[in-house]
């Protein structure tokens, strides 16, 4: 006897296959269930809560993230491009951006960019859940939060240890 084919395992038929073409290519279609619906053949009366039982579908579901990380593959290397000029022309662009480029670049290759105070603030707040810790934990936990905060809100940006600068 063969095996049980899951939902998950199973292939959309035509006409799924077809609402998830346009629900992800067809402009005015993107998104948009009932118009991808109505695109793909099915009834204009019932298009929407078509669509709605489509999109509860897993292999539809399936369907639609295994297309959507495909495309977004093929623009993977368009979007490191991008961040490399970005990266390799700090004069060209704003700081920020060349920054905010390079750490999404060490990111995607895997090489952490958070600094070492704030990993082991970051590493302290996992090992010990809200619930776990003291009351004077929390507290500082809160004054440390809003001081950020009004940082913030003030225009003033907190570099390492050093005094807040104006941005």
């Amino acid at each position: 006897m063969g095996e049980a084919i899951t939902a998950v395992e199973r292939e959309p038929n035509e006409m799924q296959a077809a609402f998830v073409f346009h629900y992800t290519n067809t402009p005015g279609c993107i998104g948009n269930g009932a118009a991808a619906a109505r695109a793909a053949g099915y009834s204009d009366h019932s298009a929407r809560d078509i669509a709605a039982g489509l999109l509860r579908k897993p292999h539809v579901r399936e369907a639609l993230v295994r297309y959507a990380r495909e495309r977004l593959a093929h623009l993977a290397p368009m979007a490191i491009e991008t961040l490399r000029e970005f990266a390799a022309n700090p004069d060209k662009y704003p700081p920020r951006v060349s920054a905010d480029a390079a750490k999404a670049l060490l990111d995607r290759a895997g090489f952490s960019v958070v600094s070492a105070d704030r990993k082991s603030q970051e590493d302290d707040a996992r090992e010990k859940p809200d619930s776990a810790k003291t009351l004077a934990e929390l507290d500082a936990e809160i004054e440390q939060r809003m001081a950020e905060r009004r940082r913030r809100e003030a225009g003033l940006q907190v570099v390492g240890d050093a005094e807040p600068v104006e941005r």
